[in-house]
């Protein structure tokens, strides 16, 4: 006699491992970009030291000075999250119109949620607003 078994693991049984192999190569070119990012950070931190010194020396605040390069840094921010969401659409209507041999189980049911991505987008707030 045959085992019972859940129908979604049944379904999705033969591609569970290529999932978690797709997640895992995600997480690395994430990791890399991140690495890649920070580096830029850092060395664009070393040659504007030269400029901020000119700027205090002309008579700018340090406060100024701090606002000024946290205003640039939340630009870029915003602007990479807003291209980074943009990007996540498009693979998965890729992945959503792929034909029927690449396309697995339960494909249909494969989306992005808003609501969480907009959570992580901008932190705890939601969280702590509903604690």
């Amino acid at each position: 006699m045959g085992q019972v078994a859940p129908l979604k693991e049944r379904m999705t049984n033969s591609v569970r491992s290529g999932l978690w192999v797709m997640v895992g190569a995600v997480l690395l070119v994430l990791l890399i970009a991140i690495a890649n990012v920070a580096s830029l950070l850092l060395a664009r931190s070393t040659v504007r030291q030269r400029e901020i010194a000119v700027r205090l020396a002309l008579g700018a605040s340090p406060g100024r000075i701090v606002r000024q390069l946290v205003t640039k840094s939340v630009l870029l921010s915003a602007i990479g999250g807003v291209f980074g969401i943009l990007l996540a659409f498009l693979p998965q209507q890729a992945y959503l119109r792929a034909g029927d041999i690449a396309r697995p189980p339960l494909a249909d049911h494969v989306s992005i949620d808003i609501r969480l991505l907009l959570s992580f987008a901008f932190g705890a707030a939601p969280q702590a607003r509903a604690s």
